[in-house]
């Protein structure tokens, strides 16, 4: 796990201090955009130093979303794999899953009006909370403790080693896996153009600043808290994918299993949306008109992720 040999008081301090600084960046950025009026990072960058290195913006963007858009497949793999292999009486199916998933839900969703999709982020918020709910749950109950009702569903299970102040280059590990969790900054510009909807500069910048903090904020404390919950549980024995470590038998797991499904799938075109418009731009001006995808209205209301 990535917080092997970390304590809970430094654990919890990177995630504090990270998020911090991803607060600060992000709320750079949208006052930036604010000031030049920017539709997006690529337009900001453009203003404010250069159109004509402005393609390396959109080169960054279409490389950090493509390879989330991996990386959510991989979930994707790993929440709905072991409910389709226990279905079938298979012994693996990830990939068939993966498979399934990208070309019957995922590739039709992609090419719905982003704006369409709003309304289904009030879904994807729920899922996470219940699923950080069962997660905290699972570690005051006492389940899988020694003597619990499910004490044995993970062998690899094991006291923290970090206790509660540990430090160790595995914390490394950790700091890395955090520096990507709080990155949707190509986001920033379009959030403040959703938030506009034609008020004061003024306004606008303090209603960015406020969604801002408090996004960031709640995400410390979800952050924080599963991880915390998680190492309580299972020690240096938890998995990358916490929900892994959940018995079979496990019905509160296993509805946070498809929670977390439900809040990838839903969340996914967003961040297929920053890769393709990103990567689009990247093309010849010609080979763009071949490529289309349906208009986009403004989403308002939009969260940052």
């Amino acid at each position: 796990a990535g917080a092997a040999g970390t304590g809970y008081v430094p654990a919890a301090g990177l995630v504090a201090l990270l998020g911090s600084f991803s607060c600060v960046s992000f709320l750079l950025l949208g006052d930036d955009a604010i000031t030049y009026g920017a539709r997006d990072v690529r337009g900001l960058w453009a203003a404010a130093v250069s159109e004509k290195s402005a393609w390396a913006v959109d080169a960054s963007v279409a490389l950090f979303c493509g390879a989330a858009a991996v990386i959510y497949h991989g979930i994707v793999g790993d929440v709905f794999g072991p409910l389709v292999a226990k279905a079938a009486g298979r012994d693996d199916a990830a990939t068939p899953t993966v498979l399934a998933v990208a070309s019957l839900v995922l590739f039709p969703l992609c090419q719905l009006d982003i704006a369409d999709l709003a309304k289904f982020s009030v879904v994807g918020c729920a899922a996470v909370v219940g699923t950080a709910l069962v997660i905290a749950l699972r570690a005051l109950d006492g389940t899988y403790a020694a003597g619990g009702a499910f004490a044995a569903a993970d062998a690899a299970a094991a006291a923290a080693s970090g206790g509660r102040c540990g430090v160790s280059t595995r914390s490394l590990v950790l700091t890395a896996n955090l520096g990507l969790a709080y990155v949707a900054h190509y986001n920033a510009p379009p959030l403040t153009r959703s938030l506009a909807k034609g008020g004061p500069t003024d306004d606008v910048r303090k209603k960015f600043r406020v969604v801002t903090l408090l996004s960031f904020t709640v995400l410390v404390a979800l952050y924080a808290g599963v991880m915390a919950a998680g190492m309580a549980t299972f020690g240096d024995g938890a998995l990358p994918n916490v929900l892994l470590n959940y018995a079979d038998g496990d019905a509160l797991a296993y509805v946070a299993r498809l929670a977390t499904g439900a809040s990838i799938i839903f969340g996914f075109p967003l961040v297929f949306c920053g890769f393709f418009d990103s990567a689009l731009r990247l093309l010849p001006a010609g080979t763009r008109k071949t490529v289309s995808r349906p208009a986009r209205r403004p989403v308002h209301g939009r969260s940052t992720r």
